[in-house]
């Protein structure tokens, strides 16, 4: 058992194209939350708010620094969803799953969730 239980809602799965994964989970105290995960310029462009990590100019300077060492780096991200905006999405990112055409539902469904996360 975890010492901490969230309540999954979605996964998107990481591809290619958006160079990122999230999840969107329903935290122990009843919070929505999207995490997301992914390739830093892509994660820098759905950032709103650098405040977690000591500012955009010092996580640049850690993420060159890694970089120079040959290491690869994601950067990690998260926002706060209201709680209908959440099932809502959720209830539509399953159905769209379960579909024919299941590429373009899911895409449509990336589409509507804005992200504006802090990393």
């Amino acid at each position: 058992m975890s010492c901490c239980p969230v309540r999954l809602l979605a996964t998107i799965p990481f591809d290619s194209a958006r160079k990122r994964m999230s999840v969107l989970v329903q935290t122990p105290e009843g919070h929505y939350r999207l995490y997301c995960k992914g390739a830093d310029n892509v994660m820098f462009d759905r950032a709103s708010d650098y405040s977690l990590c000591g500012g955009r100019v010092l996580l640049e300077e850690h993420l060159e620094a890694f970089s120079n060492e040959g290491l690869r780096t994601l950067v990690l991200a998260y926002q706060d969803v209201a709680a209908d905006v959440a099932e809502d999405w959720a209830t539509k990112w399953n159905h769209a799953l379960t579909l024919p055409d299941r590429a373009d539902a899911c895409e449509v469904c990336r589409m509507e969730l804005k992200i504006c996360a802090m990393i």
